[in-house]
């Protein structure tokens, strides 16, 4: 493994020309809309990118509008309650596990009708953190009936409420994330939390740091009190995937405890891992360029890096 060191190197797009996109919004059978954007063409092979919580589509900002990725058709979304998907009061819109395996089935059913008979009808989906909960909550349901693989990025496979899955800085500052009923104690939590999502020697640069932020802080609490309510323990379900599954997570995570990833990384030894060394919970924006390659590549030779 290579070692990684110096500034963060993700930030936003400074392109002539950004990518262009198409923003939709999917209707749920409970009545909730979940926003979708895409680029490129639906006939190549298809990246669904998941956020964790607390978050909105926006953390895959650095990914989405890469000129690497070009040759895909790529999707991110918002979780419900999240970014500009909808929000409700009701709680029981949030701590139900089952509400987000339907709503990753909505927009993999979506991309399915749209490639139609496309010769190459590849959906692979790329999870980070604690959106871990949709994405595994949706192979639980569903089996892996139309996905060609699962890039797990700094994911968590079990509840925060577990010892030893976050760090405990993270799970002190989670509770207080869920708990805090005034503003400006969910503001400082979310600081706290935010600044953790890099490693020790590569802190965000305060705008990025303010940028999740403001997208924490658009959540409504329903929202954040249902994440606190969630228990669950996916490590069953990730080891009986019958598709190639791809793990990357940073050595340096102040998020996710690195021993709890090492663990899932070895209940599929034959899959392949990148440990980054000096990384933290977000290699999409410390290291885009690093990241985006393995990604690429693995895709490319699933089985065979």
């Amino acid at each position: 493994m290579s070692v990684v060191s110096g500034q963060l190197q993700g930030k936003f797009s400074e392109q002539d020309e950004e990518p262009k996109s198409k923003t939709y919004q999917l209707r749920t059978a409970d009545d909730m809309t979940i926003f979708v954007e895409e680029r490129g063409d639906v006939s190549n092979p298809t990246i669904i990118f998941t956020h964790g919580y607390f978050t909105s589509r926006l953390a895959w900002e650095t990914t989405f509008t890469s000129n690497r990725l070009n040759r895909y058709h790529l999707v991110r979304w918002d979780l419900r309650g999240m970014g500009d998907s909808s929000k409700d009061t009701d709680l029981d819109k949030y701590n139900n596990l089952d509400l987000y395996a339907n709503d990753v089935k909505l927009i993999v059913d979506d991309v399915l009708v749209k490639k139609g008979n496309a010769q190459n009808n590849q959906i692979f989906l790329v999870t980070w953190g604690t959106g871990s909960i949709a994405t595994l909550s949706y192979f639980r349901n569903f089996t892996t009936a139309g996905v060609s693989g699962y890039v797990s990025v700094a994911n968590n496979f079990q509840s925060f409420k577990v010892d030893n899955i976050f760090t405990e800085y993270s799970r002190v500052t989670i509770g207080g994330v869920v708990t805090s009923e005034t503003y400006m104690l969910i503001l400082d939590s979310l600081k706290n939390l935010f600044n953790r999502f890099t490693s020790t020697t590569n802190p965000l640069p305060p705008p990025t740091l303010s940028f999740f932020i403001g997208i924490g802080a658009y959540a409504p609490t329903e929202s954040r009190l249902a994440y606190g309510q969630l228990d669950y323990n996916f490590t069953e379900t990730f080891t009986n995937l019958k598709i190639p599954t791809l793990n990357i997570y940073g050595d340096g995570d102040q998020i996710v405890n690195p021993v709890h990833s090492r663990s899932v990384a070895a209940l599929r030894p034959n899959d392949v891992t990148h440990e980054y060394q000096g990384v933290g919970h977000a290699p999409m924006w410390e290291v885009p360029e690093r990241f985006e390659n393995d990604l690429d590549n693995w895709i490319v030779f699933p089985e065979t890096l």
